[in-house]
């Protein structure tokens, strides 16, 4: 969960979008609160993969579609 309150800030902030159709992983996006284990695997990849985008000083310049 604390690995991935930068990333849900990304989206709160409007800095995140993703093209294309997940259920799977919006399902797991919308349901998971923290008390299963181990983390839903969708959703785990997409906090590493951001966290890992993201250590660009917190300058945005990066376009994955």
């Amino acid at each position: 969960m604390l690995r991935a309150e930068p990333i849900a800030a990304l989206y709160e902030q409007r800095k995140v979008h993703h093209l294309g159709v997940f259920p799977e992983l919006e399902t797991q996006m919308c349901t998971y609160v923290g008390q299963v284990k181990p983390s839903p695997d969708r959703l785990d990849a997409l906090v590493w993969g951001l966290t890992e985008l993201s250590k660009s000083q917190g300058n945005v310049n990066w376009r994955i579609s």
